[in-house]
């Protein structure tokens, strides 16, 4: 994970945070970075699927479906906005799945339907189109 980002795997379903925070990416509710070890690592509340984190932002899905998002949005948190949150931020819909890019990022809706969103620069949505998109779009599969 870039930039000091890191997310405990082996902690699931209740993972720890450690690192940087710059953006908020920790959702401890601070921009404080926190150094691995025995105070400095902070508990993600909830319970999850899976949690990941890319360049500043971090998004999970909950073990209810729920996504939450939390650190910089710049459009990556598919909720329609840019507003950074330093805590973890409830997303529109249920989903089974979450992947993330440093400026755009993807998942699988509870329905099955993959879908990107964020900056679409070199058609990275998918999309069959180069328009940025601040919420989910379907990813075009050559079908009418």
């Amino acid at each position: 994970m870039p930039d000091g980002d890191n997310l405990s795997a082996h902690a699931r379903p209740r993972p720890w945070c450690w690192g940087s925070a710059q953006s908020g990416q920790l959702g401890n509710g601070t921009t404080v970075s926190q150094q691995q070890g025995e105070h400095a690592v902070f508990q993600v509340p909830g319970t999850w699927w899976d949690i990941q984190a890319d360049q500043g932002y971090s998004c999970g899905i909950a073990q209810d479906g729920g996504r939450w998002c939390w650190g910089g949005n710049a459009g990556r948190f598919g909720d329609g906005t840019t507003h950074d949150s330093l805590v973890p931020a409830k997303m529109p819909s249920s989903w089974q799945q979450v992947a993330l890019g440093w400026v755009s990022s993807c998942g699988v809706t509870s329905a099955g339907t993959a879908m990107c969103w964020g900056s679409n620069g070199n058609g990275l949505l998918g999309n069959n189109s180069t328009t940025d998109s601040l919420v989910p779009v379907e990813i075009w599969t050559g079908g009418s």
